[in-house]
């Protein structure tokens, strides 16, 4: 019987694969709060609505499909920390004075996991 077991199709569990403990969901909570925070303080005026600056402009360059961030499936933490620090186009770049390391982080993780509504894209 044991020698059969050993010619299962079934493969190895695998290793990498992420696994959430509570210690770790609780903090991906909190950096999700703390990143809506950030962003409600410093996106929304431009990103929140139709009407707004920053949907205007991503809806011309982009179509409407990538116009509202938080509905957005294609950016990730990494892309979105970039253009907060440097900015881009018609967007400002925001200095660590601004926005702390710590808040760009978590801003950006909110904003890739669509405002806590999706798993968050990997950098």
């Amino acid at each position: 019987m044991l020698l059969l077991a050993g010619c299962s199709d079934d493969k190895a569990p695998d290793k990498t694969a992420a696994v959430t403990t509570p210690t770790q969901a609780a903090a991906m909570n909190t950096d999700l709060a703390q990143g809506r925070t950030v962003f409600e303080y410093w996106c929304a005026p431009c990103h929140s609505g139709a009407g707004n600056a920053g949907t205007k402009a991503l809806r011309a360059r982009l179509g409407e499909g990538k116009s509202v961030l938080l509905e957005r499936t294609d950016l990730n933490a990494a892309y979105i920390e970039t253009v907060v620090r440097h900015g881009f186009q018609m967007m400002p770049p925001f200095k660590p004075t601004e926005i702390s390391d710590g808040d760009l982080n978590a801003v950006a993780a909110y904003v890739a996991a669509g405002g806590g509504n999706k798993p968050a894209a990997k950098k």
